[in-house]
């Protein structure tokens, strides 16, 4: 009936139903006192949670078809309130609304329903607030939950906290107007309440107080109310809190001086809450803030507003500057698909990397793409089996990954030994790619003591190559098909393809006539049809037949093919707008943040490319979003152990990436790195990763590059002389000619060093051992260590910093010196270095440990921005950001080899304009590892004039290299001339 006209004396009788239904609906809880179901939000998820939001959007499309409001309708007596519901809100600003609420919206005088979920919902609640008289109010509060529907509803289902006090202050004033309302908000209200205080109890207080919701403000979960019941009886009671303390404790021996305490303290609180009007009130108030009157807190109170100096550690050398954080920005909790999979990943990825290592060592597979192979495949208790059996047990981490960050139509697929043997596996590398262990003819020869298989050099440079090219052609075939299914009209114009349809629509109605056949022709894949009576007749079994036949035989008009094709595209891409909005509001909640990630996007130069896949390639866009691509990476997780830029991708094994084109990747910071620098603006043609092959071989061109070093460098105080580890200077591949980009060094520039002290710069130099692409082994390089070996001997990586910081103190003409800090695998502040304290400053560097350079950065970021904090802002999760003013930060990074996290380090450095970072690389005489990260350093010098680089190997010059260092750190052409005045050692009296 509803495809069709609706006659006159059917409109009351529809509006009447639907609205009982609704009231129906919405009274209709399935809580009660006897049931252990708990309320939504505290409950599991259900289908039915919300359903009353969308039958209400449902009410609301009736409402144009049947208008309430017109003069002949029965419902004219309720004209005032009908009038009231389908008044228009505001459609932009941010006028009529509480500053304070308007802040923690997010809204601003552009925003509108579009780009803020939360507009109509605040503007409708503001306008509650001032509605007087119940009649009034039940209209402006059904107006108000008539646009919780779409993005809004999308919100509350994620459990956004916005959106869950803007409901709960829905609940508060609309609970007042009518019995029905009243029946739901009685559960529901305390019950998001509790789940408030239980998921958010930390910065909710403050964000209550200032939306004004004093119900809230109080509101505890259930543990704490039960708390709170239970202390007021004891008090009414006069009852003793000891025994409370006792039975909680079990420790008879503190009874009474616990009592003799919590008297006092309870005393004390109740004495001073004396604005409280009742006792549970002043209850309330000691159990919200239970150290208020203490000593502590007094005396805090009493204190200025200055922060409070930042803690002693156990090397005095560690203690930090105070620094008072500018401003804190609203409560950050957001979460989607992918963050819930990476956090899911992330609580055993490193376990898995540790094992895989273990056994890579244990069985001599010294490629890291090599994963161990077990010619049997049933039970066995190896170290190979062991991993492959943890491989299995992750099968459900893994498809939730997959799940998570897989494009439409794709297929998810693993490579677990337990499937080996399926013929049907969707693994498009199963049966295109050979193993590198033996050829399809193996044949195995019994012995005494089993031992895995070995690679082949021949073989696994074929099954390289091969997984080289099917890496290409997936890659090709999934960016392909994903921009194929990328929408074929702009989602930010659905509007008029609804208006489009709904015209067509309406030729379709005044030219046929509402025949059953045109309805059911008519009617949208996949509606529902109108309820029909019971019937237990044939002949009512056949009609049905019969129609459902007739449906499926009737021939559709092109004017009613082309409005269901519109009215499917409007659907599609209005969902898929609604999901952008409401991710990009969920993880930008407010202007600010949204003005820091504008300004991250236009450092980094991806603001057009940004622009260009959020109107043309929204499925990507969306994609790129939830995985964080736009933004600056948080602070947190250059600390953990594995997070989402730490992930592995692994192509034959079906641990996917980020980008459709994810194939052939080390991990997801690797891939999201290329992905930034393949569309930056400016960037011309697709900048690759060199896949494995041209790597090493482009690096052992590179090696055949190295020269003498020029003779007038030569110093006897070199480590390699004075330790005498072989006669001369191994060759140097010469940095390429200085060429200046930032502006010189000035006094106002910050200058610190940062120095890699992981377990590798203690080990004996090794260089690998090559059989075409297979490493076969290592030997051992005649080089001294990095570290050394005898404390008083000057060991290359120290010597290189003396010669610098001597040289830098020259320069500037002040002692003062520049501050050190130390990474492995967490960050370490040595102090001030300069030439007086050099060798006991030198004496705390302790060695050992991995290669995080993030957890060095991030520390060193810490110190300048503490420095010159009056400058800067502090962002809660993305952590310091630079102001105009703030003066540059000149850093200068020593490393024997890549970090674990240098991927991450180098995309973050895109974003940052003030800093700049010479990066020193000290390298094992003919290793190809060596020169292999060396070229990829100077690819990102390259596209990123911020960062420069210098290389050096075994027996090095170290005047040579210091005097490339200061060019590149201070800016500008030093001279030979003026270098020999730099690198003497400074006099004491300048100290």
């Amino acid at each position: 009936m509803l495809s069709g006209t609706i006659k006159e004396e059917f409109k009351d009788p529809c509006w009447a139903t639907a609205a009982t239904l609704g009231i129906l609906t919405f009274a209709s809880t399935d809580v009660d006192a006897t049931t252990s179901k708990q309320p939504w939000p505290l409950g599991p998820e259900d289908s039915s949670d919300l359903e009353w939001l969308r039958l209400g959007a449902g009410k609301m499309k009736l409402w144009q078809l049947l208008n309430p409001l017109r003069p002949q309708s029965a419902f004219k007596p309720m004209a005032h309130v009908l009038a009231r519901i389908s008044e228009p809100l505001p459609d932009r600003g941010v006028d009529g609304v509480p500053p304070d609420l308007a802040r923690l919206c997010g809204m601003d005088e552009a925003s509108t329903a579009d780009n803020n979920a939360y507009h109509n919902i605040a503007h409708g609640l503001a306008q509650l607030q001032d509605v007087q008289g119940l009649q009034d109010g039940y209209g402006s509060a059904l107006r108000v939950s008539g646009h919780m529907s779409g993005a809004f509803e999308a919100l509350l289902r994620e459990k956004d906290l916005m959106a869950l006090i803007l409901l709960c202050m829905w609940y508060e004033t609309a609970r007042k107007t009518k019995w029905w309302i009243e029946m739901r908000a009685k559960y529901e209200y305390a019950a998001i309440r509790s789940y408030i205080q239980l998921h958010h109890s930390e910065n909710i207080a403050a964000m209550m107080s200032m939306v004004g919701l004093s119900e809230v403000r109080r509101a505890a979960d259930v543990q704490r109310i039960g708390l709170r019941r239970r202390s007021l009886s004891l008090y009414r009671k006069n009852v003793n809190i000891a025994s409370f303390y006792f039975y909680q404790d079990g420790s008879r021996d503190n009874i009474t001086r616990d009592s003799t305490c919590t008297s006092r303290r309870r005393d004390a609180n109740l004495a001073s809450s004396q604005s409280a009007n009742t006792v549970e009130e002043a209850v309330i108030a000691y159990y919200d803030n239970p150290n208020r009157n203490s000593a502590s807190a007094m005396t805090s109170e009493k204190k200025s507003d200055k922060a409070p100096p930042a803690a002693a550690s156990a090397n005095d050398n560690d203690v930090l500057p105070s620094y008072k954080t500018v401003e804190k920005a609203a409560i950050h909790n957001h979460t989607n698909a992918v963050i819930r999979a990476a956090q899911v990943r992330a609580q055993d990825e490193q376990e898995m990397q540790s094992m895989l290592q273990n056994v890579q060592f244990r069985f001599r597979l010294y490629n890291p793409d090599l994963e161990p192979e077990h010619e049997l495949e049933g039970y066995c208790n190896c170290l190979v089996h062991q991993y492959q059996r943890k491989k299995w047990e992750r099968r459900k981490v893994q498809s939730m990954w997959s799940k998570a960050v897989m494009y439409p139509g794709e297929k998810a697929y693993d490579n677990c030994y337990t499937t080996q043997v399926n013929v049907f596996t969707s693994n498009p590398y199963r049966f295109n790619v050979i193993s590198p262990y033996y050829s399809y003819n193996r044949n195995y020869v019994s012995t005494s003591s089993w031992s895995p298989p070995r690679p082949r050099a021949d073989l696994y440079t074929e099954y390289v190559r091969q997984t080289i090219e099917l890496n290409a052609f997936l890659n090709a075939k999934a960016e392909s098909e994903i921009n194929a299914k990328e929408p074929e009209v702009s989602i930010w114009e659905i509007d008029n393809l609804a208006k489009a349809a709904s015209a067509l629509s309406l030729e379709k109605s005044g030219g046929r006539s509402d025949t059953p056949e045109a309805s059911w022709a008519s009617t949208e894949k996949g509606a529902k049809a109108q309820p029909e009576p019971l019937a237990t007749t044939s002949t009512n079994k056949s009609d049905r037949r019969q129609s459902w036949f007739k449906k499926m035989i009737t021939k559709k008009t092109p004017e009613e093919k082309e409005a269901h094709r519109l009215e499917k595209l409007s659907a599609r891409c209005g969902t898929l707008r609604n999901s952008i909005l409401q991710e990009e509001h969920a993880r930008w909640p407010t202007q600010d943040w949204r003005r820091l990630v504008a300004d991250y996007q236009n450092k980094v130069g991806m603001t057009r490319k940004v622009a260009e896949l959020r109107e043309k390639y929204p499925i990507q866009y969306l994609h790129l979003l939830s995985a964080g691509y736009f933004e600056p990476i948080p602070v947190a997780w250059a600390d953990q152990a594995s997070n989402p830029l730490k992930f592995r991708i692994e192509g034959m094994e079906g641990w996917r990436g980020i980008t459709p084109t994810w194939r052939g990747y080390e991990d997801t910071a690797e891939e999201r790195l290329y992905w930034v620098l393949n569309h930056r603006e400016g960037t011309e043609g697709a900048r690759l990763k060199p896949d494995m092959i041209s790597a090493l071989n482009m690096a052992r061109q590179r090696m055949m590059c190295a020269v003498e070093p020029p003779p007038q460098y030569f110093s006897a105080a070199d480590t390699c002389h004075v330790q005498h580890t072989s006669s001369g200077y191994s060759k140097q591949v010469m940095a390429p000619p200085f060429r200046a980009f930032d502006a010189p060094e000035t006094a106002a520039d910050d200058t610190m060093i940062l120095l890699d002290v992981s377990g590798s710069m203690d080990f004996d130099p090794m260089r690998p051992n090559y059989n075409d692409y297979l490493i076969t082994g290592y030997s051992r390089s005649t080089q001294p260590k990095n570290k050394g070996k005898i404390t008083n001997a000057i060991h290359v990586a120290k010597a290189i910093i003396r010669r610098f910081v001597d040289a830098m103190i020259n320069h500037s003409h002040s002692g003062r010196g520049y501050q050190l800090t130390t990474f492995a695998n967490h960050a370490s502040y040595m102090g001030v270095l300069n030439h007086r304290n050099f060798a006991s400053v030198w004496r705390n560097v302790q060695f050992g440990g991995g290669t995080r350079v993030m957890t060095g950065w991030q520390r060193v970021k810490r110190l300048h921005f503490e420095k010159h904090r009056a400058s800067a802002t502090h962002h809660p999760v993305y952590g310091w950001q630079a102001g105009p003013q703030t003066p540059m930060l000149r850093l200068l990074l020593l490393l024997d080899g890549e970090a674990t996290d240098m991927d991450e380090f180098e995309l973050d450095l895109l974003g940052n304009s003030w800093a700049h970072v010479t990066i020193f690389l000290i390298g094992v005489d003919g290793c190809p590892h060596h020169h292999r990260h060396a070229n990829e350093l100077q690819r990102i010098s390259e596209v990123n004039h911020h960062v420069s680089f210098v290389d050096a190997v075994g027996n090095m010059p170290e005047r040579l290299v210091t005097h490339e260092l200061l060019k590149r750190h201070l800016g500008y052409e030093v001279s030979m001339a003026e270098f020999v005045e730099l690198e003497q050692p400074p006099a004491y009296t300048e100290l």
